[in-house]
């Protein structure tokens, strides 16, 4: 079974972030775009591209509760 994103979890949240804008960027964006590896986002990947595009850090816990 694939992951998947769910735009529900803190990170995404309108006080923690730009939802609509992490949301398109997870449609129409690949990882590789941004210099990354990995061939489909993950949450994990998500919170290093928010730290390098907004500067906010978030712990992995955070990523997935």
């Amino acid at each position: 079974m694939g992951q998947f994103i769910r735009f529900d979890f803190p990170i995404f949240s309108e006080v923690n972030g730009p939802k609509k804008r992490i949301k398109k960027l997870v449609i129409n964006e690949k990882p590789s775009d941004h210099g990354y590896q990995p061939v489909k986002w993950t949450g994990p990947l998500l919170a290093q591209w928010i730290d390098k595009e907004d500067g906010l850090a978030y712990q992995k816990a955070q990523v997935y509760n």
